[in-house]
């Protein structure tokens, strides 16, 4: 999925959702006989929380699809890591 198409996806699914839950939640307080500030920002919370959540499922889908990592590729780099470690072992005595 291209990077604008999840962008505008949010960008319209945030607010209708925040929207849906927010009035669900006033009116609920309502019947209830509050004044329906906490509802107001608990909508606002849950939508963002909900934005927050795609979004990082977005960014692990794609960090998993842009790098594939071989068992010869971790042993490299745990080579390389050891040989930078001896390296500045020595350097310091």
């Amino acid at each position: 999925m291209p990077l604008w198409l999840s962008g505008l996806i949010i960008c319209i699914f945030g607010p209708v959702l925040a929207l849906i839950i927010g009035t669900t939640l006033v009116k609920y307080n309502h019947s209830q006989g509050g004044t329906s500030e906490g509802a107001g920002y608990a909508a606002a919370f849950i939508g963002l929380m909900i934005i927050g959540i795609i979004s990082k499922i977005n960014h692990f889908l794609k960090e998993k699809k842009d790098k594939p990592v071989s068992s010869a590729q971790k042993k490299n780099k745990r080579c390389a890591d050891i040989d930078q470690h001896m390296a500045r072992s020595q350097n310091s005595i």
